[in-house]
């Protein structure tokens, strides 16, 4: 994996990485982001009313509001955009309730996190790459890369990711994703 985990005094050590691991492997793969916090297709600020996302900037989006969602906890807002048949790989398969399961156990991670004093960033979706397979249907590759800071020191996770968003009755919707830690 490209990481870089160092302790700061005061955290267990075990703690301090799986705490930024599991931030990427919960968060990450969409994991981790729309200007809306909806499953309504993105809608620009409206300075940028004459310059509307393109439909690859709309993907990275969407994406990217599924890992800030996920990383809020906010399962109201995700199943609006996590379907029934919502399928995921990171090692194993998993389900929508799968999903949801580990975002709270992820919360209740973050808590621990922070009551050291210590801080995770948001998920960064560094050079993402989208394709149609249709209109319909999108594919988006990134890496996923999420920084953690306790007591002055640094961690960072940077993994692989992929996902799949098909259109549905208007909206995006998450119906695949795919994680791995980058073994580089």
């Amino acid at each position: 994996m490209n990481s870089m985990v160092a302790m700061g005094p005061a955290i267990p050590g075990k703690l301090f990485h799986r705490a930024a691991m599991l931030l990427a492997l919960v968060a990450a793969p969409a994991i981790a982001v729309a200007q809306s916090p909806s499953h309504a297709p993105t809608r620009p600020p409206a300075h940028a009313a004459a310059h509307p996302l393109s439909p690859a900037d709309e993907i990275i989006a969407q994406e990217s509001n599924f890992s800030k969602l996920s990383l809020k906890g906010n399962e109201t807002e995700l199943k609006k955009i996590v379907p029934e048949d919502y399928v995921s790989v990171a090692g194993v398969i998993t389900h929508r309730e799968d999903l949801f399961a580990g975002v709270r156990k992820f919360q209740s991670l973050v808590k621990s996190y922070e009551s050291y004093g210590c801080s995770l960033s948001q998920i960064k979706l560094i050079d993402p790459k989208v394709t149609f397979l249709s209109p319909e249907i999108a594919i988006i590759v990134y890496r996923p890369q999420i920084d953690a800071a306790c007591y002055g020191e640094h961690a960072r996770v940077v993994g692989l990711a992929g996902s799949m968003w098909v259109r549905s009755n208007g909206r995006w919707q998450l119906q695949m994703q795919t994680y791995y830690a980058d073994a580089r």
